[in-house]
Parts: C-alpha cells; structure tokens; sequence
C-alpha cells in the first residue's frame, strides 16, 4: 500500500499477514488441514511453489521497494516456535530484499502459547526470545510494547502504533477475541496527545477493531473494546 507523507514523499509499506508457518506432520494423511502453504522443510529454491522464494523472485524481477514491511500476527500456528522462529527468519530476509528500512510486527491469536501446550506459565514468553528483535528493532520500544501493551513510533515521515489485540491470552477465555483493555487506551491517548500530528499514521494490530458482518467473520476476529480504540483515535 502506498501514502502521501507531508513533504509529498510516497511512501510504501508492504504488508505480510497470517503466514500460519506450520510443522509437516508425520502422518501424511493429515496433510489435507495444512493451515497455510508454508511448511517448514520445504524445498527454498522453488520459486514456484514456495511461496517465500516465489516471493523474493518476484520483488528481484520486479525492483520493488518499501520504506517498510508490517506484518499483523499469526506469524506461525497453534503458537509453533518452530513456525513463529521459521516465519520471522523469512520477513527479515523479505525486508532485506525489499530494502525497507523497519519490519514492525505485532502478535497474533496464533503467536502466543494461550492454551499452555508449550509453555505452562508464559504465553507470549517465546516472542520475546526472537532475535532480531520482536516487534520492532529497538529495545526501549520492544519494552514498551510488551509492558504497556502499545508501543508508538515515530519515523521521519509517518507515526506507526503496534498494538498487542492479544496481550490478555492465557486469561480464561481471552482466546477468543482481540482486547485492548480500558488502561491501554487511557495509556495510548496521553501518549498521542502529547506528540505533535503526522500526515500518515498507521494503526497495526491482529484483530479487528469492529465486527464485518458482511464478511462474516466470528468474535475471534474482533477486539473488545474496538470501537472505543477507533473512537479515540478518530476524536479532533
């Protein structure tokens, strides 16, 4: 997607979603519920059917560039450390060849251990051991977003806020829907009103603000509390 930043630089960020980066099980006959087309241990070099070389042939053909690469969550599945390891490895060498400048993530339903299946006391403990850095590059600001749940960054042409909609899995019942709770959007609208406007400002989280009931999607896509987030962000 492109925007218009003040100074009438285009700016491109390309968007990485839902990648669902799974482990082949042995039994071949449950290859039928394969979650996603990334497997791990599948052959890199076909450009036709692996979709991240197929990927990386197709911004080398085509010279494509973006000032920044933003993936909004489930970067593996059923919380695989394995896929989630696999799939960040893959949007590093994706920025790389993009020659974007940021990788900015946030954490999907997917991306945290919510039913302790591998973890019995830290769901969301493995992101935090990701190197480079998740979901952004500097330490100050990874703190943040795991501690306030938010983090707001500042670039030179547009203002991004990663937003952790899956901060409260693990909680009974949280894996069911997006949150961002009461003290987070307290939190988020000192810290915006505090910082002068942008032209281009960029919301990035998993799950829906609102429900699209066209699109007929369940409440485990939605946030709670959504529609006061857009409320607040949307208030002159």
């Amino acid at each position: 997607m492109t925007s218009n930043s003040s100074k009438g630089k285009t700016l491109r960020f390309a968007v990485a979603s839902d990648l669902h980066v799974f482990e082949k099980p042995k039994d071949p006959k449950a290859a039928d519920n394969d979650p996603s087309a990334l497997a791990i241990g599948e052959d890199e070099a076909d450009s036709v059917r692996h979709p991240i070389a197929a990927l990386l042939k197709l911004i080398e053909d085509e010279k494509l560039r973006a000032d920044a690469l933003l993936c909004p969550g489930d970067l593996g599945d059923q919380a695989s450390t394995a896929g989630i390891q696999y799939a960040w490895a893959k949007l590093v060498q994706v920025q790389k060849k993009l020659k974007a400048k940021d990788l900015f993530a946030t954490v999907g339903n997917h991306d945290v251990d919510s039913r302790s299946v591998r973890n019995s006391h830290d769901p969301r403990g493995f992101l935090q051991t990701l190197r480079p850095n998740f979901p952004c590059s500097r330490v100050g600001e990874v703190d943040k977003f795991w501690s306030r749940h938010f983090v707001v960054i500042d670039k030179p042409d547009f203002r991004i806020v990663l937003l952790n909609s899956s901060a409260f899995h693990g909680y009974e019942g949280e894996h069911a829907h997006g949150r961002v709770s009461e003290h987070t959007l307290s939190l988020l609208r000192e810290e915006l009103s505090k910082k002068p406007d942008k032209t281009v400002n960029v919301l990035m989280c998993h799950h829906h603000p609102m429900m699209h009931s066209d699109r007929k999607l369940g409440d485990h896509d939605t946030m709670k509390q959504g529609k006061e987030l857009l409320d607040m962000l949307t208030d002159d």
